[in-house]
C-alpha cells in the first residue's frame, strides 16, 4: 500500500494504534487524539490541557487487547454549586434557552454565561469567546420539554475543534425531576455518556 503524502498527514493528526495483548496500555501523556483498536471495538482517546478520556466509537470484535474506558478532569471535578446554578438559572429563564460554560481557570473552575445574540423556546445563540484549551463544559438549556441533542446541536458540536463535553438541561423546580443529557464531543465524535452514570458523577464533587 502506498499512501499519498496527505494521508500521512491525515493520520499523523488521528493516528490508530492496537491495544497491546501482552503488554501494558500507555495513555496520551500530552493533548491529542488517537483511536484505539481494542479487543471489543473502537476506542477514541482524546486529550485536551483539562480532560483526558478513553471512550468507545464503535463495537467489533478484533483479536488485540482489552482496555477500560475513563473520563478525567486532570485538574480534579468541578464544584457541584456550578451544576445547581446552572440548574437554577436556566429554570428562571424557562421557556427561553439559555446557555453556560465552564472552564479551568487558575487553581479552579469558573462558571461563564456568554452574551446571548438570541433566545427563545426553541434556540439559544451566543458569542462562543471560549478558552480552547482550558473549556469543560458547554451546556445550554431546553426551557421546557426533555433534554436531549437536537439535529442543531449535532451540527454545533461537530463544527468546534475543541474536545469538551457538552450537556442539555430540562429545569425543572426541584433538582431531582431536572433532566440532563451529556456527550463527550471531539469531532466529528459525538460521544453519548447517558449510559454511563459513572463517568458522568465524576465530573462533580
Amino acid at each position: 500500500m502506498q499512501n499519498d503524502p496527505r494521508d500521512c498527514v491525515l493520520h499523523a493528526a488521528c493516528p490508530m494504534v492496537m491495544a497491546p495483548t501482552l503488554g501494558t496500555f500507555l495513555p496520551l501523556e500530552g493533548p491529542g487524539k488517537r483511536l484505539i483498536a481494542a479487543r471489543d471495538g473502537i476506542y477514541l482517546e482524546a486529550r485536551s490541557e483539562v480532560l483526558h478520556w478513553l471512550l468507545k466509537v464503535s463495537s467489533l470484535p478484533m483479536p488485540y487487547g482489552v482496555v477500560s474506558p475513563f473520563l478525567t478532569l486532570l485538574h480534579g471535578p468541578m464544584p457541584l454549586k456550578h451544576l445547581y446554578a446552572m440548574a437554577d438559572q436556566a429554570l428562571d429563564v424557562s421557556p427561553a434557552e439559555i446557555a453556560f460554560a465552564v472552564q479551568h481557570r487558575g487553581a479552579g473552575y469558573e462558571l461563564l454565561l456568554p452574551a446571548s445574540t438570541s433566545a427563545s423556546r426553541s434556540h439559544v445563540t451566543y458569542n462562543d469567546t471560549f478558552h480552547p484549551g482550558r473549556l469543560v463544559l458547554d451546556l445550554h438549556s431546553h426551557g421546557e420539554g426533555n433534554a436531549y441533542f437536537s439535529g442543531t446541536d449535532d451540527t454545533s458540536d461537530a463544527s468546534r475543534t475543541e474536545i469538551y463535553i457538552a450537556a442539555v438541561i430540562a429545569p425543572r423546580t426541584t433538582y431531582s425531576k431536572t433532566r440532563l443529557a451529556w456527550r463527550a464531543v471531539c469531532a466529528p465524535y459525538l460521544i453519548p455518556l447517558d449510559d454511563d452514570t459513572n463517568l458522568v458523577k465524576e465530573l462533580f464533587a
